[in-house]
């Protein structure tokens, strides 16, 4: 199984399109976002997306409710509140990663496969113990200038950091 993964897009509405053209040609089979899409128009963007949506919030989604009647239009999963889920029996867990003590706990767990996170804006793939943990970075490249997003082949527990510029 393929994951796609991205987060801190901030609105970044040509990022996201790049973003979506790497997932189909990388043909993951689900994308998972850490958080921090920010607006609704933003959702909508990635609503474009050809594979299965899963996505938490991050600290700077504000408009909550709208952004959940957009997602539930694009068929898109809210993981939020809760941080762990399951995709083809895989225990996955997605988080926006404020407390970096939750996420290396939560690959501490036996069952889970992966932990997607973001929030710091610094893309990393990591492994704690048989677990990937994975940050994509920022989508939007506003912060710390490297618009990237992560491709993890959760099987052989393997991934790679995209750079989208």
């Amino acid at each position: 199984m393929i994951l796609g993964i991205m987060g801190d897009s901030h609105d970044s509405l040509p990022h996201i399109r790049r973003a979506i053209d790497v997932f189909d040609s990388e043909n993951v089979d689900y994308v998972l976002h850490t958080g921090d899409i920010i607006s609704p128009f933003a959702m909508k963007e990635l609503g474009g997306l050809g594979q299965k949506l899963v996505l938490t919030f991050g600290n700077n989604d504000g408009e909550r409710l709208a952004l959940r009647d957009v997602m539930s239009s694009v068929g898109a999963r809210l993981i939020w509140p809760k941080v762990l889920f399951d995709i083809e029996g895989k225990r996955i867990g997605l988080l926006h990663g404020e407390d970096e003590d939750l996420v290396k706990a939560i690959a501490k767990s036996a069952e889970t496969r992966l932990v997607a996170y973001g929030h710091s804006h610094t893309a990393s793939i990591t492994m704690k113990g048989p677990t990937p943990i994975v940050n994509p970075g920022e989508t939007c490249g506003y912060v710390c200038g490297r618009a990237t997003v992560a491709v993890v082949d959760v099987t052989r527990k393997r991934g790679r950091i995209v750079e989208l510029d």
